[in-house]
């Protein structure tokens, strides 16, 4: 995959239970950080996740929530089937590892 894409493109590629499992990953550890951020995306029906949708929450982590935004990165569905684009977005919002 190419470093150039952008986390729509990413998650695009995705099956709709791979962006469900990691849009309810999302969820799960904003939550643990901040209700206000969770409350933001608790409306989108996990079934039907979009790649927009899924990129939002992605923006909206990285920004500010890098624990869970980290969590995500290194979630097996990313490591296994977006590994390039995981491996970039890391170093690009969190830094060398």
């Amino acid at each position: 995959m190419a470093d150039a894409n952008t986390p729509v493109e990413a998650y695009g590629q995705l099956d709709q239970a791979q962006r469900t499992q990691l849009a309810q990953t999302f969820l799960e550890e904003m939550k643990k950080e901040d209700h206000a951020s969770y409350d933001r995306y608790a409306h989108v029906d996990l079934n039907t996740v979009t790649a927009e949708q899924l990129a939002d929450m992605h923006n909206h982590a990285a920004a500010h929530h890098k624990n869970a935004f980290g969590v995500v990165m290194d979630h097996p569905i990313m490591t296994a089937a977006l590994a390039g684009f995981a491996v970039y977005e890391l170093d690009r919002h969190l830094g060398k590892r």
